[in-house]
C-alpha cells in the first residue's frame, strides 16, 4: 500500500474529479439520512464556496483562484495553513458571526465525513491517504469558549451577574463574575 503524497504527480482533471465525486457521494449520503433538497443545495453551495475561500490566489485560472481540494485541507503539514486562509477570509468579508459558525458546522462536518469514509468513489477502494498522501482533522472544533450574555440574577438584597459562556466542544458553562 502506498502512503506516500504524489497528489501533484496526478493530473488536475483527476484530482478534481476525485473531489467532486466525494462531495458528490457525501450530498447523496445526506439525502438517505432524510435531509431536504433544499438543505442538501444549501450544503452543496457552503460546500462550494468554502473550497473557494481556502484556495490559492493563480492568474492562471480563468477566474484569478484555484479552489482547495481536500486533501489539501486534510494535509497535516499545510492543511492548517488552507484553514487559516479561510477564517481569515470570513472574518475579513465581516460574514455575521452566526452564518460563520453555520458555515463552519457544515464544512467540519464534511470533513469529518471524508476520515470517516475516506475511500474515493469511483476507485476500487483506494483511499486518499493511499492516493495523496496521510490525512487527519486540521479543522479543529472552537476549543475557546466566547461570552455570550451577561444575566443579572436578583435574590433578595443579593445582585449576582452571571455570565454564560458556549463552547463548541463542551456543555454550557455558567460563571460568576
Amino acid at each position: 500500500m502506498n502512503t506516500t503524497p504524489r497528489g501533484d504527480a496526478i493530473p488536475y482533471e483527476e484530482r478534481r474529479r476525485d473531489h467532486e465525486n466525494k462531495v458528490a457521494e457525501y450530498l447523496e449520503n445526506c439525502m438517505f439520512r432524510g435531509c431536504t433538497d433544499e438543505t442538501v443545495r444549501g450544503f452543496k453551495s457552503v460546500l462550494k464556496r468554502m473550497f473557494e475561500r481556502a484556495g490559492t490566489a493563480d492568474a492562471t485560472q480563468p477566474n484569478g483562484y484555484w479552489p482547495a481540494l481536500i486533501w489539501e485541507l486534510l494535509n497535516p503539514e499545510t492543511g492548517y495553513l488552507r484553514i487559516g486562509a479561510l477564517v481569515e477570509s470570513l472574518l475579513r468579508d465581516n460574514i455575521a458571526l452566526d452564518s460563520r459558525r453555520k458555515f463552519i458546522t457544515i464544512f467540519r462536518g464534511f470533513l469529518e465525513y471524508v476520515l470517516a469514509k475516506p475511500n474515493i468513489p469511483g476507485s476500487d477502494g483506494e483511499t486518499f491517504a493511499e492516493k495523496y498522501g496521510p490525512i487527519t482533522l486540521t479543522l479543529t472544533s472552537g476549543t475557546r469558549c466566547r461570552p455570550v450574555c451577561a444575566r443579572i440574577s436578583l435574590s433578595g438584597c443579593e445582585r449576582t451577574i452571571f455570565r454564560f459562556t458556549i463552547c463548541l466542544t463542551s456543555a454550557h458553562e455558567i460563571t460568576p463574575l
